[in-house]
């Protein structure tokens, strides 16, 4: 199980760094690692949010209200062929007004898959990236648990685990397009139980 640093407020009460979620080490068809989170978490999950085959609009929401929190896990399937969007992806733990936001997003053009904390908390700062070549579809599964962002990508070959530090309050989700619509042919969010 991995552990991951990051320095923020909570370096004020004597913590600093956690074990983030249990994963598994494997190796695909092609010899490459493969990182996927145990099966176990599945035990967490409770109310179920799906969609199927609908479509992203730029500067149209289609999640509703319901589904927004603070600890939820996420899977999605992106449909990226037959699109001109220049990205897409997820507006994390953001505030009503959006002035506080975590934005996760796949740049279609430079195949980068984006964690940008710039808004997210008024601590945490910078632009992580990976390069994922997606070209038909692109599958991020997500997690979120309270200051703790962890994302799968490229069948698990990726894993980008990040903090974050939104007042509480923080707790919208929305999915995004920039530049052109973007189908989403799954759509699945679990909000999630306490591990404790």
């Amino acid at each position: 199980m991995p552990w991951f640093k990051n320095f923020g407020p909570t370096e004020k009460n004597n913590w600093c760094g956690a074990m983030s979620a249990p994963r598994t080490v494997e190796l695909d068809a092609d010899g490459r690692l493969r990182f996927p989170p145990v099966e176990e978490l599945r035990v967490l999950r409770r109310d179920h949010y799906h969609q199927a085959n609908v479509a992203i609009v730029p500067e149209a929401s289609i999640l509703p209200d319901y589904v927004a929190g603070d600890c939820l896990e996420i899977k999605v399937e992106f449909q990226l062929s037959g699109t001109n969007a220049e990205e897409v992806g997820f507006i994390l733990r953001a505030s009503e007004d959006r002035k506080q936001q975590t934005l996760l997003s796949y740049h279609l053009r430079t195949k980068e898959l984006r964690f940008d904390r710039s808004r997210s908390d008024g601590w945490s700062e910078g632009i992580r990236s990976v390069q994922v070549e997606a070209s038909e579809t692109l599958q991020p599964h997500i997690f979120i648990d309270t200051c703790v962002v962890e994302t799968y990508a490229d069948n698990y070959r990726v894993a980008l685990t990040n903090n974050i530090y939104p007042d509480p309050s923080s707790v919208s989700l929305d999915v995004y397009a920039v530049g052109d619509t973007v189908h989403v042919k799954s759509l699945d969010i679990w909000k999630l139980s306490s591990a404790w």
